[in-house]
């Protein structure tokens, strides 16, 4: 089994960062944020959050009162602001805030270990929280305080299946044809009516059950399926960014 491996730690890597120097370790223990052990004299720096430190609930562990110094090195505003919408590989951290960045990734999932995440704040923690994806078969994204979880074979899947669907649906009216079946698709998941299929889709299958087995694959999608949807369906050319740092960065 391969070694575990830990987001901050990872993020630095790919950016060429060193983390800050610490002090011994006193007795063996965890780092409260992302959860990796340490030993006596391995370098850890005290966990003193600010008044505005909100993320109680999602530390690794709680009744650590030490940081490992990977962890004290991502808690800077770079990382919860300027990188906070972006994919990180072994090559670099590269962007994923424009639909079209966003969707080449999701149909193009690295090989390698990798990290997405998106920040739903303006200044949000999320490097330490965000699990370290080792395959592109199933894949989890951050989104704000939100972990996504997507099939990659299913997300294809259900692309087929909204454009089947959206091409029956436009043929039976006039006018710009369909890009969805769904009431609403909001990247941003704060419209009620998000991930809601059109009544006229239902009835559609209900009329031809060619469309039954489209529909199925619809409503059997995660959360996260459906988010993705959101910018794959309406990426105008989606491609691969250039990284914005490298491990050469620095």
């Amino acid at each position: 089994m391969s070694a575990l491996l830990y987001p901050s730690d990872f993020v630095l890597s790919a950016c060429g960062r060193q983390a800050p120097e610490g002090v011994p370790a006193t007795t063996a223990g965890r780092c409260t944020m992302c959860g990796k052990p340490h030993g006596i004299g391995d370098e850890v720096l005290p966990f003193e959050p600010e008044s505005s430190f909100t993320d109680y609930a999602e530390l690794a562990q709680p009744g650590s009162a030490w940081l490992c110094t990977a962890c004290m090195g991502v808690w800077n505003g770079e990382f919860t602001q300027t990188y906070a919408k972006v994919v990180v590989t072994p090559e670099g951290i590269f962007p994923a805030a424009k639909n079209d960045h966003i969707a080449w990734w999701l149909m193009n999932p690295p090989s390698t270990p990798w990290m997405f995440f998106l920040s739903d704040q303006k200044r949000q923690h999320l490097v330490w929280r965000t699990p370290v994806n080792r395959h592109s078969e199933i894949f989890q994204v951050r989104f704000g305080n939100k972990v996504l979880s997507i099939r990659h074979a299913m997300l294809a899947k259900a692309i087929t299946a909204v454009n089947e669907i959206c091409a029956a649906l436009s043929k039976t009216r006039k006018g710009a044809p369909f890009k969805s079946p769904y009431r609403s698709l909001n990247r941003e998941l704060s419209d009620f009516a998000h991930s809601q299929l059109r009544s006229d889709a239902y009835q559609l299958v209900e009329e031809n059950s060619e469309m039954q087995g489209y529909l199925h694959t619809l409503l059997s999608l995660t959360a996260g399926e459906i988010w993705a949807l959101t910018a794959v369906l309406y990426a105008k050319d989606p491609h691969r960014p250039d990284p914005v740092l490298t491990p050469a960065s620095n």
